[in-house]
């Protein structure tokens, strides 16, 4: 009897011991994850602290500046090589850093597209920046160290850019495994980004202290290209590091996956089973889509008419707002009757340049720039007038349509199609407003602020505004892919 408590005991300790080993994922994974949001968020603190305190003292000059391009160039150099080494250690051991092949998405040539014009933009601004400071560095002796520094921060800024866009090109077709190695590599990538669409920030806030008798604003290149596109320039290089940090985060720290349980008797899929639907434009899309034009097309009219009649442009925003509130509303409306009969436990779908938390940032920015608008109207005119109306309902608009995705993502595919006109209607009128904001970023005047801001006031609109765009883009590409109904096989690799 002693001897089959021993055999037991024993059997006991073996299945322990096989379960601790073959799913080490208690400590080691959540210290891996754990580990690497430490890192960033104190290395991020310090960045911001450090920015704040050169901006404050008044040691950054844009005329003129050392220390910045220096920090920066070494920065970016960093995440060159750990980019390089990466894509040198994933294709020499694909099997030790790739867990699975990512399957089709519509949506990823159209995310890298974008990519891929911002860096390629960029990189071409910063290579014409640096044949400007080699120009001024044979030219303005005394600050020839200085020419010769911000010249190969532009380099290696174009280099990494071009590297970047290449590696998430490559990776957006797997799934990489979470170890601290790679993750090491993701924090400091993050990081690179972050920081550098920081200090663009308060790039724009100096801007008004061009010195205009520098020797990098007078050479005959950059009165022609670098002073008309310097404003245009920085908003793109804000937009590719906000969307670099999307794309890496969707990547890498994807949302989770659960099963789905139905009441109606459907069969319950694993977490890992994908698949995907054919899909064929209908008439319906046709229809929709046309309707969808028509219902936007009087307010860029009227918007076109602003010059001549007073608040046309506000008219337009506020029947554009109270139609797509209503129309969430009424999507709002048939979730409810959906759940009603049908039971979802969580999130299944795997969508592309899909991440919450980035979401909702970009959501809190274009709430803010509605804030921002109420307040104005208050401080500055006193009343509750037709531009406070109008900031009014493009808040509640961005808010209920971001409750309305992040709720829709619980659905089954199978149930959008009762949505249809709701997803068209949000898919134009989202890539209208991304088009609109495009544009106005780069009208923003920098000569004053206003009274809620003050000198502020440039930076934080053409941040804002820069939110504003990467929320709209996310928004079209989720409404895209609940139009779609996709779905994805997930399948090893096989190397």
């Amino acid at each position: 009897m002693l001897l089959d408590v021993a055999l037991k005991i024993t059997q006991t300790m073996h299945q322990v011991r096989r379960t601790i080993f073959e799913n080490p994922t208690s400590r080691s994974d959540s210290d891996g994850k754990v580990l690497p949001i430490l890192v960033y968020s104190s290395a991020m603190a310090a960045i911001i602290i450090i920015l704040f305190l050169y901006e404050t003292t008044q040691l950054y000059n844009i005329a003129g500046f050392f220390l910045l391009p220096v920090l920066g160039f070494l920065m970016y150099f960093t995440s060159v090589v750990l980019c390089i080494v990466l894509s040198v250690l994933v294709k020499i051991k694909p099997r030790c850093y790739i867990t699975e092949i990512a399957k089709y998405h519509s949506v990823i040539n159209v995310v890298l597209a974008l990519l891929w014009i911002l860096s390629l933009g960029t990189s071409i601004y910063s290579i014409i920046c640096t044949i400007v400071r080699v120009q001024c560095a044979m030219e303005d002796l005394p600050a020839r160290q200085i020419h010769i520094a911000i010249g190969a921060y532009y380099i290696i800024k174009a280099s990494f850019m071009l590297i970047q866009t290449i590696l998430l090109s490559k990776f957006s077709k797997v799934r990489l495994k979470h170890t601290k190695l790679i993750q090491c590599f993701f924090v400091i990538i993050l990081l690179t980004n972050t920081t550098a669409w920081i200090f663009n920030i308060s790039h724009v806030q100096n801007i008004t202290s061009v010195n205009s008798t520098h020797c990098y604003w007078n050479t005959p290149l950059s009165t022609k290209v670098i002073v008309p596109l310097h404003t245009i320039m920085l908003s793109i290089e804000q937009e590719y590091n906000i969307l670099s940090v999307c794309v890496i985060l969707s990547l890498f720290l994807r949302n989770t996956w659960d099963t789905y349980y139905s009441s109606s008797g459907d069969i319950q899929h694993n977490a890992r089973t994908h698949w995907r639907e054919v899909w064929k434009p209908s008439k319906r899309l046709v229809i929709f889509s046309i309707m969808s034009v028509l219902l936007n097309l009087p307010t860029l009219v009227i918007c076109e008419m602003r010059n001549s009649i007073p608040y046309t442009s506000e008219y337009a925003t506020i029947m554009l707002n109270i139609f797509l509130i209503f129309t969430i509303l009424y999507g709002f409306h048939i979730l409810r009757q959906i759940k009603q009969h049908h039971l979802n436990k969580e999130v299944l779908f795997d969508y592309f340049f899909d991440n919450d938390v980035v979401y909702i940032v970009c959501t809190s920015g274009a709430i803010m720039y509605a804030a921002i608008g109420i307040s104005l109207g208050r401080f500055s005119r006193g009343i509750f007038d037709i531009k406070t109306i109008k900031y009014t309902l493009f808040l509640f608009e961005n808010y209920y349509q971001t409750l309305f995705i992040l709720y829709l993502k619980k659905f089954r595919g199978e149930f959008y199609k009762r949505l249809q006109f709701v997803l068209v209607f949000l898919l134009v009128s989202n890539l209208k407003t991304w088009l609109i904001f495009q544009f106005l970023i780069y009208s923003i005047s920098y000569s004053n602020g206003n009274e809620v801001l003050g000198p502020l006031h440039p930076a934080a609109k053409h941040t804002l505004y820069t939110l504003i765009c990467i929320y709209r883009f996310q928004s079209c590409i989720y409404l895209y892919q609940f139009y779609k109904k996709e779905r994805y096989e997930q399948t090893l690799p096989n190397f």
